[in-house]
Order: structure tokens, then sequence, then C-alpha cells
């Protein structure tokens, strides 16, 4: 379509509001149980965390081989809040809510556990179930 000059501008259209909120997004409900492989990237390295056990409500973390199990919630969104923490979190890393994302690319459910670096930058550690 040819260029308009100065002046022969069509009007944008009116910028209409959605007349309802948005709703919340709904969560696809509780991770599976079983061991979690926790790995995450770093520039062009993988590393490897640990491991996160969940059993019906509860789990054990990022070592599955000891500490306890907490429970933890569940939002309605599909938000996790780890009540008890992560065990051997590192030093200056803040723990955020995580979420369970349903399966990886090769049908292995999958949550993603969201935390702020020391250096305050938003990063993310995924947890992959081992079959």
């Amino acid at each position: 379509s040819p260029w308009l000059a100065p002046g022969n501008q069509k009007p944008s259209p009116p910028n209409h509001a959605p007349q309802t909120p948005p709703t919340a997004e709904k969560g696809i409900g509780a991770p599976p149980d079983g061991i979690y492989t926790c790995n995450k990237i770093s520039g062009r390295s993988y590393i490897h965390i640990g491991t996160i056990e969940i059993r019906g409500n509860t789990y054990k973390g990022f070592s599955s081989q000891q500490g306890h199990f907490h429970p933890y919630s569940l939002s309605a969104s599909g938000d996790i809040t780890w009540t008890g923490g992560l065990s051997s979190f590192p030093n200056g890393w803040t723990l955020k809510p995580g979420k369970y994302v349903g399966p990886d690319y090769k049908g292995h459910p999958r949550i993603r556990i969201y935390y702020s670096s020391d250096r305050g930058a938003a990063e993310v550690i995924d947890a992959t179930k081992e079959k």
C-alpha cells in the first residue's frame, strides 16, 4: 500500500479495555510422586544441583537421601510453596514459589524451581522426574 502523507493517515482504532478482568491461570495439579533430578544451566554449563523427592503432599530435597519430608502448599494457579525450604540451597539464593509444569518433551513430569541469585537475578532450576 502507498505511504500516506501527513494529515492523510487513518485514525487509530479506539483502545477498548476488556470488560471483565482476566481470570487467574489455573494450575494443572500436584506433581506425581517420585524422585526429581534438579539441574540448571549457567552460562554454557549444565549443573546438577541434587534431587527432590515428592511423596503425596510432602517433599524433601535437594538430597532425597537425607533429611525429613516437609509439606508443600499448592495454590489454585499451581504455585508450589516449599514450606521447609530446600537443603543445601546455596548462601545468598532466595527461594521463590515453584510450579509443576507437566511433562517435558520426553513425557517426564517437570517442576520449575524459581529463585533469586546472590546478584538478584531471577533464575530457575528444572526438576525432572526420573522414570
